[in-house]
């Protein structure tokens, strides 16, 4: 999604003027100057869309939680009569000086909640990146997981197995989503 500071300037010209000779005075007189906000200020009061978006920057601290299993809440559950429905997840972690640890045995792993549901993971070789790391995670992964529970939290949880003991970066995710009124 793209984020247009609110002082940024748009130029615009009518329809009907011709555009090839762009230097000259008169095409300049009838050139329109609107800020972002003037845009902003356009949209009618009551308008508004359920297409959310959230950044969620995990700590080192926070991420060594995971050892032998945990969960992190990334969105709250929205409250009675609604539920999230996550459409994608950037992800980055921001390498600093020490490698995390992650391991587990078969089947162990880290993955994202809606609820109770496992939907997407992330594998241990991202969190124990050496230099930064960056991905983009599509939801559902696939038609399999698309029981969406009303009223639960988007998660990160590890499987019991998991284990970490070190690292020191932070990792950033950016979610965006549907708060959906049922």
């Amino acid at each position: 999604m793209a984020i247009i500071p609110v002082a940024q300037k748009f130029h615009t010209l009518s329809s009907t003027v011709d555009t090839v000779d762009r230097g000259s005075a008169e095409l300049q007189s009838q050139r329109e100057i609107y800020t972002m906000q003037d845009i902003i200020d356009s949209i009618p009061a009551g308008s508004s869309t359920d297409l959310k978006n959230a950044t969620v920057t995990l700590t080192p601290a926070q991420l060594l939680t995971l050892n032998g299993g945990g969960t992190l809440s990334l969105i709250p559950a929205p409250g009675a009569g609604k539920l999230i429905a996550v459409m994608n997840v950037v992800y980055k972690l921001d390498f600093t000086s020490v490698q995390y640890n992650f391991a587990g045995a078969l089947g162990q792993s880290i993955q994202f909640y809606i609820g109770t549901d496992p939907s997407r993971g992330i594998g241990f070789n991202i969190f124990n990146a050496a230099v930064d790391q960056y991905g983009s995670l599509d939801f559902p992964n696939t038609d399999t997981n698309t029981d969406i529970q009303p009223n639960v939290a988007f998660t990160l949880q590890a499987s019991s197995g998991v284990s970490v003991s070190q690292g020191d970066s932070p990792f950033v995710i950016n979610i965006l989503y549907r708060e959906v009124t049922i």
